[in-house]
């Protein structure tokens, strides 16, 4: 039986003398080299694919930058824009959104002159963008790409592809920011349709149950949207174990809904696991942590920890300007949230002092205590 190529190409390095000069393959054995290269890019993808699944990041990136070299070695404009797409999501999560920014519209441009404008790689790349600007708070944007990349997979894959049902659970979270519940809904139960019909992913379930439980915590109905979370968490628990910053997504998400029911215990214990998997995975700089601080801090100051409460709401502020920028709408929440809990206390000067250090003269900060201002929860998005 004549022997695999890779087990030739195998016998032809390893037999050769330690102290050989290195020399080119002859002609009629050349491929060896070429199919070797492949191998290895297809083995770092696997790689890289695992490390992201697994919340591994900084070691994801690294296996990125070296996949780019070899991109680049190997001209392959397609395994360039993969790449790239990898570590721009790397950014992103880490952040670092102006970086990101960058490498999605790089990965935009080479897959729109290597495949057109009505390819699915192409939808997914403008998709990608879209959920950028969502993160970034600019939502006029992220509307516009979400709704360009859901038209390019309904004209091209059909109404019940499970990308396309990405595109609507994207949707959906925009129409939720902007307050249209209703629609919100019908998007994510229609995702849910194609995702359960189709035998996509549970990963992908249980990103549309978070979402769905959002809207229906939102809309008073806690008994389903906490049926929905568990759901999505014993999915998730499954899939990554007890430590990826995706079931942190639903510990918070769970700890804002338990602080509504007044269980404050269980909400701040499900808080502080959330915060630990986030600064364990993503860095302590990361805007999850400056959710979930805030958060927290909101429960402080329900209970009565003001002191606790104002040195979270300090933290959460550091951080979301420091990872999401000063003119970011999140961080004008949190300093509304501590204007609040100045003017709560009876601290009027320190309460004008931040208002005019932070916000714009004509921002109103209305009086709200502390149990009706809402926990910041957060939907999840795909591409």
């Amino acid at each position: 039986m004549r022997p695999s190529i890779f087990f030739l190409f195998l016998a032809l390095t390893f037999c050769a003398p330690v102290h050989a000069e290195s020399k080119p393959l002859p002609p009629n054995l050349s491929f060896l080299s070429q199919d070797f290269e492949s191998l290895q890019v297809s083995l770092d993808r696997m790689k890289l694919a695992s490390l992201y699944q697994e919340g591994r990041y900084d070691e994801a990136f690294s296996v990125a930058s070296t996949l780019l070299k070899s991109a680049h070695q190997l001209h392959d404009p397609l395994l360039k824009a993969d790449t790239l797409e990898d570590i721009a999501k790397i950014f992103q999560l880490k952040g670092r959104y102006p970086e990101a920014e960058k490498m999605f519209k790089q990965v935009m441009a080479i897959r729109k002159d290597k495949a057109g404008e009505e390819d699915p790689s192409y939808a997914t790349a403008v998709s990608n963008l879209g959920l950028l600007y969502e993160n970034m708070g600019e939502y006029k944007k992220a509307l516009r790409m979400t709704h360009k990349a859901w038209k390019i997979r309904l004209k091209v894959l059909g109404a019940d592809h499970p990308e396309t049902a990405i595109s609507l659970n994207n949707l959906a979270g925009l129409y939720r920011i902007h307050g249209e519940e209703d629609k919100a809904e019908e998007c994510y139960r229609e995702a849910l349709r194609i995702w359960t019909e189709s035998g996509e992913s549970q990963t992908l379930v249980a990103k549309v149950l978070n979402n769905l439980a959002i809207v229906y915590e939102e809309q008073n109905r806690i008994d389903e949207s906490l049926k929905m979370f568990w759901e999505a968490y014993a999915i998730r628990r499954e899939a990554y174990g007890e430590n990826h910053p995706s079931l942190a997504v639903l510990l918070n998400n769970m700890g804002g809904l338990y602080k509504k029911q007044g269980q404050f215990e269980k909400a701040e214990s499900l808080y502080k696991q959330a915060e630990e998997i986030w600064v364990r995975t993503l860095g302590a700089d990361h805007p999850y942590v400056a959710r979930v601080r805030n958060n927290r801090a909101l429960l402080y100051q329900q209970q009565g920890r003001l002191q606790e409460a104002e040195k979270l709401f300090r933290e959460a502020l550091d951080v979301a300007r420091k990872s999401m920028g000063e003119d970011h709408p999140f961080g004008g929440q949190i300093v509304s949230n501590l204007v609040s809990l100045y003017q709560d206390s009876g601290r009027l000067q320190d309460a004008e002092a931040l208002k005019q250090k932070y916000l714009k003269p004509e921002t109103a900060v209305p009086v709200v205590p502390a149990a009706k201002r809402n926990s910041i929860t957060i939907g999840q998005t795909t591409t």
